[in-house]
């Protein structure tokens, strides 16, 4: 995927009726399609070495040129898909990805980027469920140039219900999540460069992976099920904003890390209520009024507060209900200024 895949080194019912002016087919699996004006060229790989067939395979309507809609019908494991102007090459919308399986139990595997660039420039939803259809679906890597606005949804199989695959095959949004990412799993890397104001929700297992998330608004939801295979995450970096709530639903597992290094304003929260710590989970800066709380830090488990040097004072509210013996809470550097609360039991250490 080009220069983006650096980063990891560091650290849809059926759409509108068919408008076409051509249809261009290319040996080894493409098509590509253009609205009636030639302002919008969308273009459709697989494995098959067979072109994808319009009608078919897929549909694309154009009733807003600007903002196409794919319909895959033939189940596929290798399609890729982008949307580019005609006139520069440079990545266009696409409006709706969308399923309408031919085949009940066809499962279907989409990547959305040209030649490991961008496959759009802003996206609008990719909801790849239907309604009576039994199969699986995976978002195997992606690039989206701006803002994903819309919903992202993904049906769940043995092994189908994922949002990349590999560390090497990312899903990269460039500018802003304001609607919801909704998906069972994450393999590999998914990087949210934008503001989060909308919800990125993982129902099942983060495995193996790492999630980059850079702000979150006052409106924006971090969902996180469970951890595995030692998962790294950034969820806001140094010096950027945390208002919105970060939910772990499972806790933190031995061996994993989760760190939130952004400056957790005062409607920042860090809910790990009932679970527990038992890895590593970090916090940059707090302001007055963020509140963060903790089921148990259990034996070998750590919760540290890791303030930038420009802004040592620890602000906010740490409720935890227990720490186990060989436990941890401390602040590396800086001066508390909020309150930690251990409710229940309290056998390992708090270094202040």
């Amino acid at each position: 995927m080009g220069s983006d895949k650096d980063k990891l080194g560091g650290f849809w019912g059926c759409c509108s009726v068919v408008l076409l002016s051509g249809v261009s087919a290319y040996a080894g699996g493409k098509t590509c399609v253009q609205d009636g004006s030639s302002v919008t060229e969308v273009c459709l790989e697989w494995s098959d070495a067979l072109n994808p067939q319009p009608v078919v395979d897929f549909q694309v309507g154009f009733t807003d040129p600007l903002n196409p809609e794919i319909t895959l019908i033939t189940g596929d494991l290798g399609w890729i898909v982008y949307s580019e102007v005609v006139s520069t090459s440079v990545p266009a919308n696409i409006g709706a990805l969308r399923l309408n399986p031919a085949v009940s139990t066809d499962n279907f595997e989409v990547t959305i980027e040209k030649d490991g660039g961008a496959g759009a420039a802003n996206v609008g939803s990719a909801d790849l469920t239907a309604v009576g259809w039994t199969g699986e679906s995976s978002i195997s890597a992606g690039i989206i140039d701006g803002d994903f606005t819309g919903d992202l949804r993904l049906q769940r199989g043995s092994t189908g219900g994922v949002l990349s695959d590999s560390l090497s095959d990312a899903f990269i949004i460039r500018g802003d999540l304001t609607g919801t990412i909704e998906v069972p799993v994450i393999h590999g890397a998914l990087f949210i460069e934008g503001d989060v104001s909308g919800t990125l929700e993982v129902t099942e297992t983060v495995d193996g992976g790492v999630v980059v998330v850079s702000t979150v608004s006052s409106t924006g939801e971090v969902i996180l099920a469970e951890l595995e295979n030692t998962v790294s995450m950034a969820i806001s970096g140094d010096n950027l904003d945390f208002s919105g709530t970060l939910r772990l639903t499972s806790g933190v597992p031995a061996k994993n890390t989760v760190a939130v290094l952004g400056d957790l304003k005062s409607t920042g929260v860090i809910d790990v209520a009932n679970e527990r710590v038992d890895g590593v989970l970090k916090v940059g800066h707090t302001q007055a009024g963020s509140q963060i709380t903790i089921g148990t830090v259990g034996a070998g488990g750590l919760f540290n507060f890791v303030p930038p040097a420009s802004r040592r004072q620890v602000y906010g509210d740490l409720t935890v209900g227990s720490i186990e013996k060989g436990g941890a809470i401390q602040i590396e550097v800086g001066f508390l200024y909020g309150s930690i609360e251990v409710t229940g039991d309290h056998r390992g250490i708090i270094a202040v």
